[in-house]
């Protein structure tokens, strides 16, 4: 079965730079429960080439992070389900190889890792919560959720230095994992 590592956190706090150094490190492949909204955003116009989401306007001047929220938030999960992105995940998880280890870099919501966890298994979840000073959720549709209530290991990061020293922090929460992410 795949292993998934997922990333929380509020916008900003370096989940992208801790996904790429997993990825970078343990080999893992990146994927998101944003994925469906990525490309309905491509689809429609977004460019979706420019590095920092807010900066990337698309058609009636809204960046591609607002147009994902909004889409999500207002059609797709009332709609769909709350748990439409996490369902949407363990399809792709259920195409996905044995043996992999997957960094799920945008885990904001507690139904969408009850969807995948029903398909994968908690036993093949960890998740790794970042925290940075100066960066909340007060600007976001994603919050903190509890691990403990899935029986998900969770480890708490606090990113306050250069990338350097994050990678020393990640690696020293990772290193209890080793058995686990294959290392």
């Amino acid at each position: 079965m795949a292993k998934y590592i997922l990333l929380s956190g509020p916008p900003g706090a370096g989940k992208d730079t801790v996904g790429n150094l997993i990825a970078k490190v343990y080999g893992a492949e990146p994927e998101k429960f944003a994925q469906p909204l990525m490309d309905a955003a491509s689809s429609l116009g977004f460019d979706m080439r420019e590095a920092h989401k807010e900066d990337c306007t698309g058609p009636g001047s809204m960046s591609r992070r607002q147009f994902q929220i909004e889409f999500s938030e207002r059609f797709c999960k009332p709609v769909l389900g709350l748990d439409v992105f996490g369902r949407a995940l363990a399809k792709r998880a259920r195409r996905m190889s044995e043996g992999l280890l997957f960094v799920v870099t945008d885990s904001g919501f507690l139904s969408e890792a009850v969807a995948l966890a029903e398909e994968v298994g908690r036993e093949n979840i960890r998740r790794i919560h970042l925290h940075r000073p100066g960066h909340d959720y007060s600007r976001d549709s994603r919050s903190d959720w509890n691990s403990s209530d899935l029986g998900i290991v969770r480890v708490d990061i606090t990113n306050d230095g250069s990338v350097d020293q994050l990678k020393g922090k990640l690696l020293a929460a990772l290193t209890p994992w080793a058995d686990w992410v294959g290392a």
